[in-house]
């Protein structure tokens, strides 16, 4: 048990790792630590990485409409080819996940795969996020 609760709580700390941006936490990954200062039990950190990870969807989503503004017709398609590429390996990766860590005994072992739902969703976000920014000071 304490084997497992350590995994988690360096996922935990590895988002904070991860979510040095400037110098500064994104205002998403701020809000999830709260939460999860506020309820660190198991049921608690899950809720509290199923909201972050439904605010990084959100974010992703308004910052792939953003960019599509920004793109010609041709670059919009390819970015679209290349989102739904990311959705397809996203679904599958979330397979992967849920199977591996489905059949482990312990019910830490939910945090860690939301965890891992998580970091795909912050990463491809900030990854939308960092194109748009990038080809907006241009």
């Amino acid at each position: 048990m304490k084997n497992i609760l350590f995994l988690v709580g360096f996922l935990l700390l590895s988002f904070g790792a991860f979510a040095q941006q400037d110098d500064a936490q994104h205002a998403i990954d701020v809000k999830m630590d709260k939460c999860i200062e506020e309820d660190g039990s198991t049921s608690g950190m899950n809720q509290c990485m199923a909201t972050a990870t439904a605010e990084w969807d959100k974010e992703l989503n308004k910052y792939y409409k953003l960019l599509q503004a920004k793109l010609s017709p041709e670059k919009k398609a390819v970015l679209q080819d290349v989102q739904r590429s990311w959705i397809a390996f996203k679904d599958k990766e979330i397979k992967l996940i849920n199977v591996t860590y489905g059949d482990m005994d312990g019910t830490m072992w939910t945090n860690v795969a939301n965890a891992r739902v998580l970091e795909i969703t912050r990463a491809r976000a900030l990854q939308i996020k960092n194109l748009y920014e990038d080809i907006s000071t241009e």
